[in-house]
């Protein structure tokens, strides 16, 4: 769905959602149990939601008996840029790849490369 979505012209990047009946977020953010569904998140500024799994859902929008849901998602283009990192990384056959990925998650969090948002 996301090349489809990129082949006319909305870059998008996949999302996790926890709808609102399920309560608040845990913030130590352990794991991606606390969330359900799988959507595709597109644009920046005023984000619309693709949802595949909901037969009949609206397009941009998430399915009403969701309410007002928790959406995590990375910022619009990281997962081209995460590709290009990975790549950096495994072409130099004397790095140390764990040591470079802890390196890239750190910046992760520095440069808060990824969006909770709450969505209607």
């Amino acid at each position: 769905m996301v090349a489809l979505l990129q082949g006319a012209g909305l870059g998008g990047e996949i999302a996790v959602v926890r709808p609102e009946t399920w309560g608040p977020l845990d913030d130590s953010m352990q794991s991606f149990v606390q969330f359900r569904h799988f959507i595709v998140r597109c644009g920046d500024e005023e984000p619309r939601y693709y949802v595949p799994s909901v037969p009949d859902a609206v397009a941009g929008e998430l399915p009403d008996a969701w309410g007002h849901a928790m959406v995590l998602s990375p910022k619009p283009g990281l997962t081209q840029k995460a590709y290009d990192i990975a790549a950096n990384m495994t072409m130099s056959p004397e790095g140390d790849l764990r040591g470079e990925f802890t390196k890239v998650q750190q910046q992760a969090v520095e440069q808060g490369w990824v969006l909770i948002e709450k969505a209607k």
